[in-house]
């Protein structure tokens, strides 16, 4: 609560004053911690959190997996990975897409498509991971054939979708054409090429 609102370290007061922790007051901790850009201090937590025998959650792999993303720590985010492969532990829409996230921020392409593609259930978010982390990481054409399957999926981008797509054009050198979509552009600009 008080790590919403900027107070991470009172939040931390209270967190180290409680007489009794359980999963869920060391995954919100841990999760404030990332919220308020401290995923350092998130993974630090974790380790006192495993001296206390404490179990994670997949509410906190959640959080772990955003630490490892915020630092870019791929050697990490794949220990947190192969523990939930090992663990058994049931995959639901959040913790995809925050391996999504880790692995495609990380540049690690091959493999956020590999989750992106298994995910049963998808949102808007997950298909902005997946578009940004491809336009990210040289992969422009990729990006766009994704953004128009989002579209044909029935998601409406966002400005932040956009901005992606633009990033990817830019990288692929192809300029949006006035009037036209940026997909209608590309496909403009492969026609002009042959």
């Amino acid at each position: 609560m008080y790590a919403g609102f900027g107070a991470i370290s009172f939040a931390r007061q209270v967190f180290d004053e409680m007489l009794e922790r359980d999963i869920v007051s060391w995954s919100s901790m841990m999760a404030s911690y990332v919220h308020c850009n401290l995923p350092s201090d998130a993974l630090l937590l974790f380790q006192y959190m495993k001296l206390a025998n404490e179990k994670p959650s997949s509410i906190t792999l959640v959080s772990l997996l955003g630490a490892c993303t915020r630092i870019l720590n791929i050697r990490l985010g794949r220990c947190i990975h192969s523990h939930i492969v090992t663990s058994g532990i049931e995959l639901h829409v959040e913790l995809e897409t925050a391996l999504l996230s880790m692995y495609a921020k990380c540049g690690h392409i091959g493999q956020a498509f590999r989750i992106f593609n298994s995910m049963d259930e998808k949102h808007l978010q997950t298909w902005t991971i997946m578009i940004s982390g491809l336009a990210d990481h040289g992969h422009g054409e990729a990006a766009v054939s994704l953004f128009s399957r989002m579209e044909e999926a029935g998601f409406r981008p966002d400005s932040f979708d956009a901005n992606s797509l633009r990033s990817a054009m830019k990288v692929k050198g192809i300029k949006k054409f006035p009037g036209r979509s940026w997909v209608q552009s590309l496909g403009s600009s492969s026609e002009d090429s042959s």
